[in-house]
């Protein structure tokens, strides 16, 4: 992955930049020019070029953006050369639905174990993905250095409490689905996925139109 610090806004759309450009690969797109792109993420063309002005000379004028050489660049930028491993922490529904979801889009990161306190749960496997018991995490992260992000699924009122333990074994990414606003260091990047919030919210907008 890239040393590049990014304003977070652009850290935000990179990788949408980087699904968007793997989709028209796959449609066998080969060229496409700024003004379309933007059409179609609904992002400005004058922010995509200055967004992609961290990264390099990705388009050229009158030509627009080569699509294989744009994935490679942004693949090579986000460090997704390789699959990246994360865990999972709850193995409820939606922790089913996201290992489902990951499994069948294939893409770059892994999950590689997902952990509980369900007797029911642990020992048994989702979409070949094991479920170990929360006692085994320190030894599996211990293990396993290179995995620093982990999706937190668990319920709220103990959501701090494994916060502070993924913390401890070197965790430093958090995708927290739960309803809980984490406290954490500084250098701990917290992305929160409140998915009632969210339905509230687009029910109240769209009674309001």
């Amino acid at each position: 992955m890239s040393e590049t610090k990014l304003p977070r806004a652009t850290a935000k759309r990179i990788p949408q930049y980087y699904r968007q450009f793997q989709k028209l690969q796959a449609e066998g797109v080969t060229n496409i020019m700024s003004k379309d792109l933007a059409l179609i993420m609904k992002i400005e063309s004058t922010t995509i070029r200055r967004d992609f002005s961290y990264i390099g000379e990705l388009g050229k004028q009158r030509v627009g953006y080569d699509v294989n050489y744009v994935v490679a660049k942004l693949q090579t930028f986000l460090g997704f050369d390789e699959p990246k491993a994360v865990i999972l922490i709850g193995a409820g529904h939606l922790a089913t639905a996201l290992i489902n979801y990951n499994y069948i889009k294939g893409n770059n990161i892994l999950i590689s174990a997902a952990f509980d306190n369900s007797t029911e749960k642990v020992g048994s496997e989702i979409r070949d993905i094991p479920v170990y018991h929360m006692s085994e995490l320190a030894t599996y992260l211990t293990a396993n250095p290179q995995i620093t992000v982990a999706i937190l699924s668990a319920p709220s009122e103990v959501a701090q409490e494994i916060t502070n333990q993924l913390i401890a074994q070197g965790i430093n990414g958090i995708l927290n689905f739960s309803s809980k606003r984490l406290d954490v260091p500084k250098h701990v990047v917290v992305e929160n996925v409140d998915l009632a919030s969210k339905l509230q919210t687009l029910v109240y907008l769209t009674d309001q139109t």
